[in-house]
This record gives C-alpha cells, structure tokens and sequence, in this order.
C-alpha cells in the first residue's frame, strides 16, 4: 500500500517482486531514487528507512536467521530453514558460509 501510494508499483512478474520493477525490497538505508518525493516523509516513501519491528517469546532451540535481500533474492524462507537444517553445525558462520555458497 505505502509504494503504490507513493506513486510507485509493485512488479509481481519478477520472483521476488520488485519495486518499479527494479528494486526487490521495500525498506533500505540508500536507494536514493526511490525516496525522492519531497511531498512525504521517509516513513512513507516509495523505499523507507523506518524498520518494521517483530516481537516474539523465543524458546530454547529457536534459531533467528539476519540475512541481506541478497540471500532472499535465491532462497525462500523454507529453502534457507531447510539448508541450515541439514547443514547445522556448532560453528555457524562455517555453517552460514556454506548456506550462502551451496
């Protein structure tokens, strides 16, 4: 809603889909070009620098994967918990070097 009421659009040809197109995520600390409605604050931006925020009640063997769009651009959220399931080991950046490498 908050890129299309920005005068954006949201491409669903492409897997992820891509903003005008181009961009395949929605929050970002630069992409510039995409922020340059002067009419708006950066909250409601085409791309915003405002995090969305998640809170839950973790539980012991819970996992937390941070990854860049770069890894979502190949991987599904189900891909990525699948690898790490069959790649776990105690070293995790091992681990998440062969994820991203695989």
């Amino acid at each position: 809603e908050r890129i299309v009421a920005a005068g954006g659009t949201v491409d669903d040809f492409f897997d992820p889909p891509r903003i005008d197109g181009k961009l395949s995520v929605s929050r970002a600390l630069g992409s510039f070009e995409y922020k340059e409605n002067s009419d708006l604050g950066p909250g409601a931006q085409k791309v915003s620098c405002v995090p969305d925020g998640y809170s839950w009640k973790a539980a012991k063997g819970d996992v937390l994967f941070l990854a860049c769009d770069g890894v979502f651009d190949v991987l599904t959220s189900q891909q990525l918990v699948d690898r790490a399931a069959a790649l776990w080991r105690d070293d995790l950046g091992d681990m998440c070097k062969d994820i991203v490498l695989e």
